[in-house]
């Protein structure tokens, strides 16, 4: 029902552009769209999953594929982007962030002797200002923001399921020990059962001596020569 809108049909006949109908529920004669949409999904899918960051941003994450998609050559454009098929100009990207990526936001809100730096998410360009679309955690909400540094390196958001022990963990420690004697111990891991390095024999140590009991001072005799 997506296609039959009047707006929709007047903006296609203002391009010269035939809509082709089809029947209802045989989504695989879209194969053309229906295909692109599924190539979206995956590639938010993935974001979402690379940059740990809440399931509603999915729309910020469509947004930026399809960003990806009009800057990505084609070969229904001889090699071409569909961004240099509408400007004629090659698109830079060069500089291209990575999305979900730490970022810090310039803040005066706080007055002079306050942080002038506010940590947030980078999730999208908003060309009509050349601003930046920023999520908050704090606050749950996406702003456009334009005075941004990004983090030189990723930093993603914590995953609540780090901690799940995968399939083949618990034993990794053990058939590394069991391949290897000469690794130490391991104190506090009950897991872990090490070998004792094997080490040289060495001589029993000698007992220090039992201390002498204080018998009181000593006299020394002298012997006198006779004069």
């Amino acid at each position: 029902m997506e296609y039959l809108s009047g707006i929709f049909e007047e903006y296609l006949d203002s391009k010269g552009i035939q809509l082709k109908l089809t029947t209802h529920h045989t989504p695989e004669k879209d194969g053309i769209s229906e295909r692109l949409n599924c190539t979206f999904m995956e590639k938010v899918r993935a974001m979402l999953i690379a940059s740990g960051l809440p399931i509603f941003l999915w729309g910020e994450a469509l947004f930026h594929a399809c960003y990806l998609k009009n800057r990505t050559s084609t070969k229904a454009l001889n090699g071409h982007t569909p961004f240099e098929a509408v400007t004629g100009k090659v698109p830079d990207l060069r500089n291209l962030p990575e999305w979900g990526c730490l970022v810090w936001v310039h803040d005066r809100s706080t007055g002079k002797l306050g942080v002038w730096a506010k940590k947030g998410y980078w999730v999208g360009f908003y060309h009509q200002t050349n601003g930046h679309h920023i999520y908050w955690p704090k606050k749950r909400t996406v702003r456009v923001e334009h005075s941004v540094v990004f983090s030189e390196t990723h930093v993603p958001v914590p995953h609540d399921a780090d901690d799940v022990e995968l399939e083949g963990e618990e034993n990794d420690n053990e058939s590394e020990a069991e391949s290897n004697p000469d690794i130490p111990i391991i104190p506090g891991d009950p897991k872990v059962v090490m070998n004792a390095p094997n080490l040289p024999n060495e001589p029993n140590p000698v007992p220090p001596a039992a201390p002498v009991a204080n018998e009181g001072p000593c006299r020394l005799n002298r012997n006198r020569k006779p004069s």
